[in-house]
């Protein structure tokens, strides 16, 4: 017996040619003695004949292509943001995960509030708390309702969570 075939014999009634002839559809089996509703089913030709009795002017056009829930807010597990031409030297989360705090070397401290952020991605808040000082590191309290900035100065200072400045040390 010179056999190729390796493995349990071919059902009868399965073969090569039907496998061949089969649509990439995988739609589970209708019952037996279905009936397509045939009122129902439209041709490729009526199809495109109700496309051409159609008015143009039709407000249906605007519906057709659906809005997906990611394009209106920012659901993706990674994003770019856009701090300056300049390098972000220090940044930090608040302890419930809900904002996060941008420093960087253009001076300026951005404020971001997951809760507030749309697609463009800004800061709800900018705020240039050591003039002309680069800064260093940022933290937030454990309450989150304040922002200690380290700059390039000697001085440390805190801010409250709307960027107004509560103290500074000596």
């Amino acid at each position: 017996d010179d056999n190729d075939e390796i493995g349990p014999p071919v059902p009868p009634g399965l073969n090569a040619q039907t496998e061949e002839n089969e649509d990439d559809d995988f739609f589970p089996p209708l019952p037996p003695g279905f009936v397509p509703d045939t009122a129902v089913i439209a041709d490729a030709d009526e199809a495109s004949q109700l496309k051409s009795t159609t008015k143009p002017d039709d407000d249906d056009d605007e519906y057709e292509e659906p809005i997906t829930v990611t394009n209106l807010i920012p659901a993706a597990c990674e994003v770019v943001i856009k701090h300056s031409n300049k390098p972000i030297t220090a940044i930090c989360f608040d302890h419930q995960g809900s904002k996060f705090a941008v420093g960087g070397y253009n001076y300026a401290v951005q404020l971001f509030e997951f809760q507030k952020m749309d697609m463009s991605m800004k800061p709800f808040r900018e705020i240039y708390p050591c003039e002309s000082h680069i800064i260093n590191s940022l933290a937030f309290s454990t309450n989150g309702e304040n922002l200690l900035v380290a700059s390039g100065n000697a001085q440390l200072k805190l801010l409250d969570r709307n960027g107004q400045q509560w103290c500074e040390t000596a």
